[in-house]
């Protein structure tokens, strides 16, 4: 995301703005299982840890993003696996950075965000 976005992104969230003002429109922790599985169906802001990567037998990847089972995970179709990667999101680099991610929340046994496209993560700066 251009930086300039961000900087917007984050002046209308900080005065809640526009689409901010939805209580549904802030980022939630990969924790809030609760609050994440409310939100089943819709877009959400979904910022986490990954803390380790998973694969299915479809060749689906997953990205754990709370070190508890019912914490948001990311799951990748294999067919958009090449895409992040072209775009510098290889899958490895996202270990044990904290990530926000953009998407519908879905899943069955704890809140799943599938991700398809590079702009629906954003590798989030360190604190110093």
């Amino acid at each position: 995301m251009p930086q300039g976005a961000r900087g917007r992104r984050s002046e209308g969230a900080g005065a809640k703005l526009g689409l901010w003002r939805e209580p549904g429109a802030r980022s939630h922790e990969a924790g809030e299982g609760e609050a994440l599985a409310a939100l089943r169906g819709r877009y959400a802001l979904v910022e986490g840890r990954v803390r380790s990567l998973g694969h299915g037998a479809s060749g689906r990847l997953y990205l754990n993003l709370g070190p508890a089972r019912g914490d948001a995970s990311v799951t990748v179709p294999r067919r958009a696996l090449k895409t992040l990667e072209n775009a510098g999101l290889s899958p490895s680099s996202l270990v044990e950075k904290t990530v926000l991610v953009r998407g519908i929340v879905g899943g069955t046994n704890g809140p799943l965000v599938e991700v398809t496209h590079p702009r629906q993560i954003e590798v989030m700066a360190e604190p110093k």
